[in-house]
């Protein structure tokens, strides 16, 4: 049996709601050919992922690791699933600054620029989505170091390509609709957060899961089905593709999920 050890952000709340609507058993009591996920409410103590510490390094927080180890008897056969952070590209790709923005995609060098907007150098927008991933990078660099497991890194949900949607269902991202950048912009930075992410993992001994296929569009942005309540973190439905995913990816099913905190 594989045990998951699932702790991430606002986006693994999706996953979390996937996992409530399948009614599963609490884990350590499933199936014993079924894999069992023990997922970190973060929300419950409000918790710090990972602190500078007393070396003067960022450490990661050691009672959420202990949490989990209290409650696994083979920490043998366990896997590490974190969807740290992921608001880097969302913070700069939602609301249009002043002045406008934009840039070319290398990888997609044909997404059409916004109207009005300053094309900057791309090396500039890099730097500055480096700046808004650092805190959750930081927190995926110091798991990497505190622990042997395997760690599995989840992409975040695409970006939704319906613009009325996304300015309809800001909640309190930002107060004017009329603001918001259009889909190929928020596209791009998508791509280039993903990018940077996989090559951080790429170089830390993390694999990296991209989005289900089968959620995204020919474009590349979340399918309606995928939508949700606000502009960016999908929904229950998207949730449930990514534990199939995981499934697929461990060769089993899961039976049994418990949340600690």
């Amino acid at each position: 049996m594989t045990n998951i050890v699932a702790m991430g952000h606002s986006h693994l709340t999706r996953v979390r709601s996937a996992l409530d609507h399948r009614n599963l058993p609490p884990a350590g009591t499933g199936p014993a050919d079924m894999a069992a996920v023990w997922l970190h409410d973060v929300w419950v103590h409000n918790t710090d992922y990972a602190a500078l510490g007393d070396s003067g390094h960022i450490e990661f927080n050691a009672y959420v690791i202990a949490q989990a180890e209290s409650q696994i008897v083979d920490m043998a056969d366990t896997i590490y699933c974190v969807q740290f952070g992921g608001s880097g590209h969302v913070v700069l790709g939602l609301q249009r600054l002043s002045p406008a923005f934009d840039f070319v995609y290398a990888g997609a060098p044909d997404l059409p620029i916004e109207r009005g907007a300053t094309v900057l150098p791309a090396d500039l927008v890099s730097r500055a989505l480096d700046a808004h991933m650092a805190p959750y990078m930081l927190q995926l660099e110091a798991l990497r170091r505190m622990i042997k497991q395997p760690i599995v890194c989840l992409e975040t949900p695409p970006p939704y390509e319906d613009d009325a949607y996304v300015a309809s269902h800001l909640g309190n991202y930002i107060a004017q609709p009329e603001n918001v950048v259009g889909a190929p912009l928020r596209r791009k930075l998508f791509l280039l957060h993903s990018q940077k992410v996989r090559d951080f993992c790429r170089s830390n001994d993390i694999e990296y899961m991209g989005a289900p296929p089968h959620t995204m569009t020919d474009d590349g942005y979340l399918v309606r089905d995928g939508y949700g309540e606000d502009a960016t973190h999908a929904n229950v439905w998207y949730g449930e593709q990514v534990l199939l995913q995981i499934e697929e990816r461990i060769s089993q099913k899961i039976g049994a999920y418990t949340a600690f905190a």
